[in-house]
C-alpha cells in the first residue's frame, strides 16, 4: 500500500526500484484481477465425467477387419466347428443323416454282385499272403463301414457344401471303382494305384473332417484303418502273383 492509501502491484514494486516480487506477484491481492497464465484447471465434476463417458460410448464403432482365421473360413480354406449333436437332435438333421447313410451303404453293396462272381472262382485261386482275411467278413465289415462314412459326411454337410465335401464325395466315387477294377477286371496293379490314391486323398479329409467336428473325424478312423491294411492287402496279393500268368493277372 502506497502512503497514498492505493493498492500496488509487487510489479510495480520491482519496476520502481527493484527488489524481489513479494507473493502478492504471484497470489492476487482483492483488488486485482487474477492473471489468467496462474489459474489452475478445475476437475470435472462426477456428473460431468459421466457425461463425457456417455457421449464416448455414443461415438460410432469403426469397422474392425476379420482376422485371418476368419478370412479362410469364408473362402472354405479353415473348417467351422459343428457339433454332432445338433444335426441329430432336429427331424432334419435326423433325416439328412438317414439320407446320407442310406446312399452312402445302397452304393457300397452296388459292387457286391461282382465281388461274388469272381470270390469263389478268380479270387480263390491266385496267391494270397497267409494273413488274408476270410472273404465272408469282407461285407459285413464294408456295409459298416460305409454306413460309417455317410454318418460323417453328414454331419459335415450340415455346415454346407464346400471344396472339403466336394474332396470326400470324389473320394468315395474312386473307392466304389475299386472293387470292379480287382475283382471285375482281375487288374491287381490298377486296384492298388486306387488304393494309393485313395489314402493320399484321405488325409486332408480326415483332417478337415476333424476339424468341423471331433465325432465326424472318429467315424473316418475305422475306415481309415481298415483302407491301410486293405491297400498292404492289396499290395502283397499283386506282388506274390506278378508274372505267375503270363500277364494275364497283373497287367495294369
Amino acid at each position: 500500500v502506497s502512503p497514498k492509501g492505493e493498492v500496488v502491484a509487487a510489479t510495480d514494486i520491482v519496476d520502481q526500484g527493484g527488489g524481489l516480487p513479494s507473493s502478492s506477484a504471484y497470489w492476487p491481492s482483492p483488488g486485482r484481477p487474477e492473471n489468467p497464465r496462474n489459474k489452475q484447471p478445475s476437475l470435472p465434476s462426477q456428473a460431468q465425467a459421466r457425461r463425457n463417458v456417455g457421449n464416448l460410448g455414443s461415438l460410432p464403432r469403426q469397422p474392425s477387419l476379420p482376422s485371418q482365421a476368419q478370412l479362410r473360413r469364408n473362402v472354405g480354406l479353415e473348417a467351422v466347428p459343428v457339433s454332432a449333436d445338433s444335426l441329430l437332435q432336429s427331424a432334419g438333421g435326423l433325416r439328412q443323416a438317414a439320407l446320407f447313410i442310406g446312399i452312402s451303404v445302397l452304393g457300397g453293396v452296388s459292387g457286391t454282385p461282382v465281388v461274388i462272381r469272381n470270390v469263389g472262382t478268380w479270387y480263390e485261386s491266385i496267391r494270397k499272403p497267409t494273413w488274408t482275411p476270410p472273404s465272408r467278413i469282407f461285407a459285413p465289415v464294408w456295409t459298416t463301414l460305409y454306413a460309417m462314412l455317410g454318418m460323417s459326411m453328414a454331419i459335415v454337410a450340415n455346415r454346407g457344401w464346400t471344396r472339403l465335401t466336394s474332396l470326400a464325395l470324389a473320394h468315395y466315387f474312386v473307392n466304389l471303382a475299386w472293387a470292379p477294377v480287382f475283382f471285375g477286371m482281375h487288374k491287381m496293379a490298377a486296384g492298388f494305384l486306387l488304393q494309393l490314391g485313395l489314402l493320399i486323398s484321405l488325409v486332408p479329409i480326415l483332417a478337415g473332417f476333424s476339424d468341423i467336428s471331433t465325432a465326424a473325424g472318429l467315424l473316418l478312423v475305422p475306415y481309415t484303418a481298415w483302407l491301410l491294411f486293405a491297400s498292404l492287402l492289396n499290395y502283397r496279393i499283386w506282388a506274390l502273383n506278378y508274372r505267375a500268368d503270363a500277364g494275364k493277372l497283373n497287367q495294369i
